[in-house]
């Protein structure tokens, strides 16, 4: 120590402080399956929580010329009280009207 620097060390006990947290393939395979778990519980909940009641969405009042339901099974030809149910979709010819009353008891024209 010519130059008039001192050095001063600082040494840890042995396992003090010297192992750091690594990601081993067990490790991250879990954590990987854990938040995959999480995500389809999340999911899986969201969808249970937000649908609707299970039955008809919605009934035929009355209509005016043509319509039609468009649904999985395909088209077929609407009458009145005929009952409409979720994922299907009517479809009114040229000129034509339906009026549509929701399981909710809303009206549509």
């Amino acid at each position: 120590m010519a130059s008039g620097r001192r050095r001063y060390e600082c040494r840890l006990a042995d396992g003090a402080g010297g192992a750091r947290f690594q990601w081993s393939l067990v490790r991250l395979t879990f954590a990987a399956a854990t938040v995959a778990l999480l995500v389809a519980a999340v999911w899986a909940g969201r969808n249970w929580y937000v649908a609707g009641p299970p039955g008809s969405r919605a009934r035929i009042d009355s209509i005016e010329g043509q319509a039609y339901r468009i649904g999985p099974t395909g088209e077929r030809a609407l009458k009145e009280a005929d009952e409409i149910g979720e994922g299907e979709f009517i479809r009114t010819g040229a000129n034509s009207h339906a009026r549509v009353r929701s399981s909710r008891a809303h009206k549509w024209k």
